[in-house]
């Protein structure tokens, strides 16, 4: 950002950073438009990194009337690292400096690295880091070997915890959830599903983590090994129904998919799938289908995803 001899910015305060973290599809963009539908009078950017290479969680943003960066194709704690510094110097060097900039982090990173960021630059200073947890896969997603270690990551670098999907389990199966957070992470603050002043709340200072001062982003593994990832763009139509049984993981891989589509009635849908979770939202219909999918190399079978398209391709006059 500045260099030592730089005199750009002097004067002001550093600029409050807070991360959003969690995994594939636990609803970070969509605490973050209820962060943009009551900011408190706050002018906020929020920096927005998709791993696949079409920003749909930034273009969702937008929609809300957010002031949005989006940084694509790569996860934002390792293989898009410099990408990063350059969003945060622009945004610091802005005319229209924010209040508070917010980075919704992809579900794959590991949100240490991306806050020590924060840690280190005296024009930055770290608010809080919110992890979020689905509480419908979180203890399946915990026991799979492939996936914990980066899950446990994510709940351990952060200040507050945010349990989403709340309402998608039994009350038993809740408590269980928040017992099982409090087992990773002793000591930190536990919110369910918030609403209105109290998602605000949660993007006030809250002190430093000690465990995340304690981190050394030498040692953060790198995701590009361990993830693929799958985009469409194009005039093809999506049969819902079709698409939902080949995201499967057990079909295809796929852990987490989201997009906007035409259907072969020419309807628009809004789909997500993460995990167990699926939904299908009407929509405008579309310009053109958009899609991103993501799942384990090891895994994932993106050609069973993309029949589901080529089936229903919409064929352009000539």
């Amino acid at each position: 950002m500045n260099s030592p001899n730089s005199t750009e910015g002097a004067g002001l305060p550093p600029l409050p950073v807070a991360v959003i973290t969690g995994y594939l599809g636990v609803g970070k963009t969509t605490l973050v438009n209820r962060l943009l539908a009551a900011p408190g009078g706050q002018r906020i950017t929020v920096l927005v990194n998709d791993f696949g290479a079409i920003s749909i969680d930034a273009e969702l943003i937008a929609r809300a009337g957010g002031d949005t960066i989006a940084l694509t194709n790569g996860c934002i704690c390792c293989t898009i690292g410099g990408d990063l510094y350059d969003a945060i110097d622009r945004i610091l060097r802005s005319d229209d400096r924010p209040d508070l900039l917010v980075i919704e982090a992809s579900g794959v990173a590991d949100p240490a690295r991306i806050a020590q960021i924060a840690v280190a630059e005296p024009e930055l200073e770290l608010r809080t880091v919110i992890c979020l947890a689905d509480a419908l896969n979180m203890e399946r997603d915990l026991s799979d070997t492939l996936l914990a270690d980066s899950l446990e990551r994510q709940i351990r670098a952060a200040s507050r915890l945010v349990v989403t999907k709340a309402d998608l389990v039994e009350p038993p199966r809740l408590l269980d959830v928040v017992a099982r957070l409090a087992e990773i992470a002793a000591g930190v603050e536990v919110t369910t599903n918030p609403t209105g002043a109290a998602v605000a709340a949660l993007f006030r200072p809250n002190g430093e983590n000690p465990q995340l001062a304690g981190l050394n982003i030498d040692t953060v593994h790198e995701h590009a090994t361990s993830y693929a990832t799958w985009h469409y763009r194009g005039r093809g139509a999506v049969s819902p129904q079709d698409l939902r049984h080949r995201s499967r993981r057990d079909v295809s891989g796929c852990l987490r998919l989201k997009g906007t589509v035409l259907t072969p009635e020419g309807t628009g849908v809004m789909l997500q799938r993460a995990g167990l979770f699926w939904s299908a939202s009407p929509a405008p219909p579309p310009d053109e289908s958009q899609l991103v999918a993501i799942g384990l190399h090891a895994e994932f079978r993106p050609d069973i995803i993309e029949a589901a398209i080529l089936e229903f391709e919409i064929k352009t006059p000539r």
